[in-house]
This record gives structure tokens, C-alpha cells and sequence, in this order.
């Protein structure tokens, strides 16, 4: 072969064969350099930093190879009436506004730069979805007053961020990097507090986070776990952890327009403990108490609707001298307690929390307290637990379980004596009674019980009925004229017959204390009721005696008596007459015609005339004011108003 051979003609020569070199596949063959980094954004916001590929391939020797690129190529966004944004250039209204939760996500804020006046207060929004989104036409807000409304166009690519600051000053806000500046319209509480994003017309709540103090750190913001980028995962609590990496000028720590870290797990904790039941004992037959407690520990009884285990958790129940803290005590007696079963928290406790029970025996005679404890470190720690409120409050010997164990072989202890006949009357001056808890004697092993009846004699106004000494008679009764007047009544509260809504104000001007039990409430005609239980009416009071007592039928009255069907108020006029004594005296009494009913609504006797002629009807007057349950007018037992 080749040239100046004939081939064959002159035979087979070695030189003027073909030549053939066989070489190791190169890994640069074909070119694998077609991921070039991905295309980032300037700091000044329209630059946008590209890569050529493919990318130069060069062997490494080894078998590998490296892949290099050229220089970023640049492409300035403006020049198209647009900024660079994640890695693209985006133009205004090319990223829509989030109408769906969760599209935008709270991720991180700083509540306390610096005591005092704070200027360096953030919150760090994040574009969860798959969109570019502007965050024109949205507000920053809380539940108060708080309310940054975002006029200019914020374009977020999807997995970027924008930080929203009080202040723009970098003195003032320890040199933060961020987005939009929204001054004292954006404030964050260091107590408790909410972040709102809403937006549109209809501010459709995109996202929430409300907090408490025990997120608020001084120089220190609290960032959401980077695997729980969701609008949901950002309502727990436990999903949030302190931020540790620096940023800006000072000692501040976060990640401001930057990934968060990933928290670490929370540890268990003990929230609360408590003992449930019983919380007062005494035992008589038996030496043995057994009780029960509730436990709540995050992170740990809140796994499972049934008991949750771990290996550095302990439960004790306990026993201990009355009155004294089992904290430090080597008089406390512990043993373990063992989880309910079966347990359902859902159904035989607290959601979130297990269910305990702890027993000891063989008590000897004594007054003791009981609790239980809760270790959560393998019993280096106890934290003790008492009835409610339980362990919120600390331990307090006067919450914890009282147990009285008794001696079986005396029957006096307890007291059996608790008993007491009734009371008797001897005859109708004298009373019989008895001490309510009897004088235990043991006579042949069994209790024998001395309630010493005492004969007490009644007072001269009473006399002894079925087993207790009753009023006889008033002996404060009004006994002259004017002693108690009449100050107004309600003759017609309804239309028609059968009004129950009737009723009489009395009132007492004088300077001492009286009581209508005895007197009569009567008319011209037949009237009349006998006021048959004690009505006191104190100085300068009111009582208010009414057709019924039923606040359906009275329409919602406050009466302190019920004259029942006895008395009658007319409605084309009648008298209201009281009197009391014997012989009788007419205490008050007034006569009214027709003019002084009117439908539903009260007559009363001007305030200022209560020392006047109370019969001379020209110082009434209808009442105003409503009262009870149905807009009737009048003031039964208050003070009226003013006639005109």
C-alpha cells in the first residue's frame, strides 16, 4: 500500500503495510462540560453573570476530567427594562401577585436588635412556589395597627428571598442586607406579636406566624428549619430554632436574604405534671392507697395516643410526713409508678399527655402527704408534682394529697359520731339540740355516740314549730303613719285579664330598719293579703311586692314578695292600702283613678316629693326607664326620677 507499492505485484512488504494505532478511549470525548454553573445575579441588581457551554475539557490523568468555563458572560437586564432577580431578568408584572397561602412563606425575623428603640427589626420572605412572584400590591401587617403596604414592584424567582427592614440606615440596622425599607410602619413587639402577609384587593392571608416572648432573643433572630419551608411547618413552634451565623456590622446572628440552617430535633421537656386523683384519703379498713397523675412532656408523650417511653424518664409515686417537701426529705418513702393500661389520651386524659398510677402499702397509722415525681435525666432531677395547678406553679405542701390512716382496732377513729338526731321542741318555748359532731365512746369494741341534747329557749318574739324556734310576730313593725309609703306600682303590664305583671314599690324613709311580717296590703273593696314571712326594708330601701315571682310572668321583675291572687290592682282606678299592728294603723295609702294606668308602664311618685302628700297623685308621673325582659317602663326598687 501507499505510495510507489505495487501491492502485490512485488510481494508482501512490512513497510508498506497499513499502519493502525488503537489509544484509550478520553473521557473528553464526547465533551461532558454542559452544566456550567448556574447564572447568578450582580449586587447591583441588573447584572446578570451567564457561562458559554460547553466548557473546555482536560483530562486528569487518572481517568477523569475537569471542566472549565469561560468567563461569565454578563448580560446587563436593564437594557430590556428589567432586573435580575434569583438567576433570570425579570420585568415588572412578569412575576404575579401570590393569591394562594403558602406561596410566600415567613422564614426568619428579628424581633430585638438592641433594647430600646429599635431600628433593626427584619422579616425574611421566601417564594415557595414554582412562579415568579411580585410582592406589589401585598402588606406587611399585624393583628393592630401595624401596616407596610408594598407599592413597587418586588419580583421574587422561585427559592428566593426578600427582606423587609424598619430601617435602611446600615448604622441603624447593624448593617443588614435587605430589600425594601418600611420605617415605623413595620414594628415587631418583644412580648407577643404577629406577622401578616396579605395580598390584593382582598388581602387573602398568604402567611402567619404569631409569637410569644419565647421567641425573642436580644442580637438573635429566630429562623424556620430549612426542611420546613411550608406554611403550615411555620405555625409549630418546634420547627423554629435561634440563628447562629453573623451578619452585617456588629454581633448580630441570622441569615438575611440567605438559606436558614436546619434546626436541630427538639429535646423533651417536662411541660407539666400533676396528681389527678384522689387528693384527700382516709383509710379505716385497709393500709394501701393507690392514685393517679398526669404527665405532659413535648416530644415525648405526645408521640402516641398511648403511653410513651423513654429510657431516661422516670415516674415515682411517693409518701411523705404531713406538711413537709419531698424535695431533699429522707422521709419520703418513692416507688414506681406504671403507665395506665389501657390509655387513650384522646379518651382517658389530656391530648398530648400520659396517664400514671403509683400505689403503697402497708402505712402504719398516721397523717401523710403523697405526690409523684417526674426524671427525665435517669433520676439525677426531680421535679415533684401536686394537685392542681400541678408542677406549673412549683410544689406547695398545701396542694399535696392528704391521707389519714387509721387505727383499725379503735372505732372512734375517725369520729363515727357525725350523726345527730333532729333538733325537737321540748314545748313551744324550747328548743332541743344537738352537737353536730358527737362525743365517740368505745363500749365492747363498738362506738357509742353523746350528741348532748341542750334545751335552749326561744326568744319572746318566737315560738318552737316542728324543731326550730319561728317569728311570732314583728317586733320592728312600722307603727305610725308614714313609717313606709308608697312610691310606685305597675296596674297594668298587659293587655287584658290575668296579669301577673303587677306590682307595688314600698319604701322606708325612716331612719331605722322595719319588717311587714303581719301587715296587710288591702283596698276599699276585697282585697286583702296578709304579708305572712319576714320583709325587712333597711333605711332609705326599697322592696318590691309582685303579683308573681316568675320571671316569665313578671316580664323578668326583681321582686323581694309575692302577694299572690290576694291583691289586685284595678285598672280603671283603686287604693293601695298598708297596714300593720293590732289594732290595725294605716301606715300609707293612696288612691289613683284611670289617668295613672297606662299599658306596660309604671306610676311613680316623683324622687324629690318623698316627704310630700304621697295621695296627692298631681306629684306622680309615668315612668321611662325600662326594665326586665320585654321594654316594660318603670324602676321597681330604685330610686324613681324627677316629675316635670
Amino acid at each position: 500500500a501507499g505510495e510507489g507499492s505495487n501491492g502485490s505485484e512485488d510481494d508482501y512488504q512490512v513497510e508498506n503495510a497499513g499502519h493502525l494505532d488503537i489509544q484509550a478511549p478520553s473521557p473528553c470525548m464526547p465533551n461532558p462540560c454542559d452544566l456550567p454553573p448556574e447564572a447568578t445575579c450582580d449586587e447591583d441588581g441588573v447584572t446578570l453573570h451567564t457561562f458559554v457551554t460547553p466548557g473546555v475539557c482536560s483530562e486528569d490523568g487518572l481517568g477523569g476530567f475537569t471542566c472549565a468555563y469561560d468567563e461569565p458572560l454578563d448580560v446587563d437586564c436593564s437594557l430590556s427594562t428589567k432586573v435580575c432577580v434569583g438567576s433570570v431578568c425579570i420585568g415588572e408584572g412578569e412575576g404575579v401577585l401570590p393569591t394562594e397561602a403558602g406561596q410566600i412563606i415567613i422564614t426568619e425575623f428579628m424581633a430585638r436588635s438592641q433594647a430600646g428603640t429599635d431600628n433593626g427589626e427584619w422579616v425574611e420572605l421566601y417564594n415557595a412556589s414554582l412562579s415568579p412572584l411580585d410582592l406589589k400590591g401585598c402588606h406587611l401587617m399585624d393583628d393592630g395597627s401595624d401596616d407596610f403596604p408594598i407599592a413597587q414592584s418586588v419580583v421574587l424567582a422561585p427559592g428566593d428571598y426578600a427582606v423587609i427592614a424598619r430601617s435602611g440606615d446600615p448604622e441603624a440596622n447593624h448593617g443588614l442586607t435587605f430589600t425594601l425599607e418600611a420605617g415605623s410602619k413595620l414594628t415587631l413587639s418583644n412580648t407577643e406579636d404577629e406577622i401578616v402577609l396579605a395580598c390584593g384587593n382582598d388581602m387573602v392571608e398568604i402567611d402567619r406566624v404569631n409569637y410569644t416572648s419565647a421567641w425573642v432573643l436580644l442580637e438573635t433572630a429566630i429562623q424556620l428549619s430549612a426542611d420546613a419551608y411550608d406554611a403550615v411547618a411555620n405555625d409549630d413552634i418546634d420547627n423554629w430554632c435561634l440563628a447562629t451565623a453573623s451578619y452585617g456590622t456588629s454581633t448580630m446572628l441570622g441569615t438575611p436574604e440567605g438559606a436558614n440552617e436546619t434546626c436541630a430535633p427538639p429535646e423533651p421537656y417536662l411541660d407539666w405534671c400533676e396528681l389527678l386523683e384522689p387528693v384527700d384519703v382516709e383509710l379505716v379498713d385497709n393500709n394501701t392507697i393507690d392514685a393517679s397523675a398526669m404527665v405532659s412532656i413535648p416530644v415525648l408523650t405526645d408521640l402516641t395516643s398511648g403511653i410513651d417511653t423513654d429510657d431516661a424518664l422516670l415516674v415515682d409515686f411517693g409518701v411523705g410526713p404531713r406538711d413537709v417537701s419531698p424535695d431533699g426529705s429522707v422521709d419520703w418513702v418513692f416507688t414506681p409508678a406504671t403507665g395506665m393500661d389501657p390509655y387513650d389520651d384522646s379518651l382517658d386524659g389530656v391530648v398530648g399527655a400520659d396517664g400514671y398510677v403509683g400505689f403503697m402499702t402497708d402505712l402504719a397509722p398516721g397523717t401523710y402527704d403523697f405526690a409523684f415525681r417526674v426524671s427525665l435525666d435517669s433520676g439525677a432531677t426531680w421535679t415533684y408534682c401536686d394537685a392542681a395547678p400541678g408542677s406549673s406553679n412549683g410544689y406547695d405542701v398545701a396542694d399535696a394529697g392528704k391521707l389519714t390512716v387509721y387505727d383499725p382496732t379503735n372505732p372512734c377513729v375517725p369520729n363515727q359520731c357525725t350523726l345527730p338526731p333532729l333538733d325537737y321542741c321540748q314545748d313551744e318555748n324550747t328548743l332541743v339540740v344537738h352537737l353536730l359532731e358527737g362525743l365517740c365512746t368505745v363500749d365492747n369494741m363498738a362506738a357509742v355516740c353523746d350528741y348532748q341534747p341542750t334545751p335552749v329557749a326561744c326568744a319572746d318574739t318566737e315560738s318552737c314549730v316542728d324543731g326550730e324556734c319561728v317569728l311570732t310576730g314583728a317586733d320592728n313593725q312600722p307603727a305610725s303613719e308614714g313609717d313606709i309609703i308608697v312610691t310606685e306600682f305597675m296596674a297594668r303590664s298587659v293587655g287584658g285579664s290575668g296579669d301577673n305583671g303587677e306590682w307595688v314599690e314600698l319604701y322606708n324613709p325612716t331612719l331605722s330598719e322595719l319588717d311587714l311580717l303581719g301587715c296587710t296590703l288591702s283596698d276599699d273593696g276585697g282585697n286583702l293579703h296578709v304579708i305572712s314571712a319576714s320583709l325587712p326594708v333597711a333605711p332609705a330601701g326599697y322592696v318590691v311586692l309582685a303579683k308573681s315571682l316568675d320571671p316569665v310572668a313578671n316580664w323578668g321583675l326583681a321582686a323581694d314578695y309575692s302577694f299572690g291572687a290576694d291583691f289586685t290592682l284595678g285598672n280603671s282606678g283603686d287604693e293601695i292600702i298598708l297596714q300593720c299592728g293590732d289594732p290595725a294603723v294605716t301606715i300609707d295609702r293612696i288612691d289613683y283613678t284611670s289617668a295613672a294606668v297606662v299599658l306596660s308602664t309604671s306610676w311613680q311618685l316623683g324622687l324629690s316629693s318623698y316627704g310630700g302628700d304621697n295621695n296627692d297623685m298631681s306629684l306622680w308621673c309615668p315612668a321611662t326607664a325600662e326594665y326586665g325582659t320585654d321594654a316594660r317602663l318603670g324602676t321597681p326598687g330604685l330610686d324613681n326620677a324627677e316629675c316635670e
